[in-house]
């Protein structure tokens, strides 16, 4: 863990799995114009995710830490994807709440700090 990290600021954290990010990473570049990888798309959905629940008017702010040029031959790849059989993972558009214990397969997050 980087010393620079203040864990008592983070409300909650999300996994998405390799489909879910992939999806998404593809989406910001639709949407957005923004070519990102899938950590880039991973924000993107759960920026969303969060918009979509915030009162008018809040300001929900993101890092897309990677860019999509780095992931043509996966993220952007349907040869990939095949490859990888991609379809078959799980494909969540709301996060599963967990405790953070067990291993997850899909889309979930776990709350940390004040937000339920």
């Amino acid at each position: 863990m980087p010393p620079n990290l203040d864990h008592s600021v983070i409300d909650e954290v999300h996994w998405l799995n390799d489909r879910e990010a992939f999806v998404s990473a593809r989406s910001l570049t639709r949407e957005q114009m923004v070519f990102g990888g899938s950590t880039s798309g991973s924000v993107y959905r759960v920026l969303k995710h969060l918009a979509e629940r915030e009162p008018a008017g809040t300001r929900v702010v993101g890092i897309f830490p990677d860019r999509g040029d780095r992931y043509h031959d996966s993220v952007y790849s349907d040869e990939y994807w095949e490859e990888q059989r991609l379809d078959e993972l799980p494909l969540r558009e709301e996060p599963l709440t967990v405790d953070g214990t067990a291993p997850v397969e899909a889309w979930s997050r776990q709350v940390l700090g004040r937000r339920n």
